[in-house]
């Protein structure tokens, strides 16, 4: 009796570490690029990257093996993703992104997140997430290095699917 109650713990916690793995959850630290927490911290300009007078705002390119680049672009009218991309030479160098944008709301308070949707196909931001960018914005793009492969397995596995 005391054998089948003590292996019903050790099933259960073998099925729940499986699980939690399955589910993407780690043990150890992650870190890279897509770390969320360095989106929310005020961005410091470069050695040899002044702020630029007046009202600007900055597009972070993180590329897949090259440094982090920071583009401060001063503001000017009516803009939208789709054009911020254009000035800063985004769309020249990555062809897959994911794209964020990093706005401090009027009153204060933390950074709020907004996704955009980037369609290949078009090589341009989907009509639908193509806001409009005001000074002190922070617009981060990060090359999506994803294959096709990738993208299916995803679609096929769902959440097991992710690290």
């Amino acid at each position: 009796m005391m054998i089948s109650q003590g292996s019903g713990f050790w099933t259960i916690a073998v099925l729940a570490t499986t699980g939690l793995a399955f589910a993407g959850c780690s043990t150890t630290a992650q870190t890279g690029d897509a770390n969320p927490t360095s989106w929310l911290a005020n961005e410091t300009p470069a050695a040899g990257n002044e702020i630029p007078p007046g009202p600007h705002y900055t597009v972070e390119i993180r590329r897949a093996g090259h440094t982090t680049q920071f583009v401060r672009i001063p503001h000017a009218g009516d803009t939208h993703l789709q054009n911020v991309l254009e000035k800063s030479g985004a769309t020249k160098k990555i062809r897959k992104m994911e794209l964020y944008v990093l706005r401090t709301p009027p009153q204060g308070g933390p950074r709020q997140r907004l996704t955009a949707m980037y369609d290949v196909g078009d090589r341009r931001v989907a009509w639908e997430s193509d806001y409009a960018v005001y000074p002190g914005d922070h617009v981060v793009v990060i090359e999506d290095t994803s294959t096709d492969f990738d993208n299916l397995m995803s679609k096929f596995l769902g959440p097991l699917g992710h690290n």
